[in-house]
């Protein structure tokens, strides 16, 4: 149980610096789209409040996720029934498997999508084929490397 724990402390310690740095990334990118591009074209409103709405949208959708993990593992950390319990749920091999079907359907269904994406925006536009292109291509070399690490490695 006290590998489990150094674990939690772990896992901790990288949800605050990730919530720190998706804050301080935002932070940065509203200061950044104020003073550089507040007034270069007065029509330009309705762009520029979608582009705060989604920063926003980011900002909360990683940042709540993050600091409600956080919460979870401290309080498990304090309590040993919370601690041994979310050991169990963690550990159990049926939710590992079910967790491992839902991870390669769901990139299988990323592939696809990416895939089908590529094949229409070839006749709408470049630019736009191109970086799902690259995208595909990132993807199939993560892929690759992280199957021949985790080969090697078990």
């Amino acid at each position: 149980m006290k590998s489990f724990e150094k674990e939690l402390k772990r896992r901790i310690y990288w949800q605050a610096l990730y919530a720190i740095f998706a804050g301080l990334t935002v932070i940065i990118a509203f200061i950044i789209k104020i003073r550089l591009y507040s007034n270069t074209e007065p029509g330009n409103d309705w762009e520029t409040g979608v582009l705060i709405g989604l920063a926003s949208g980011f900002f909360f959708g990683t940042e709540i996720p993050a600091l409600c993990r956080i919460l979870q593992y401290r309080k498990a950390l304090r309590n040993p029934g919370i601690l041994e319990a979310l050991h169990i749920k963690e550990t159990d091999e049926r939710n590992r498997m079910i967790a491992l079907k839902a991870c390669q359907s769901c990139l299988n269904f990323v592939f696809a999508l990416l895939g089908i994406a590529g094949i229409v925006t070839v006749f709408l536009n470049t630019t736009i084929f191109l970086t799902i292109g690259v995208i595909l291509i990132a993807l199939l070399i993560l892929y690759i490397a992280l199957h021949a690490y985790y080969s090697w490695k078990y």
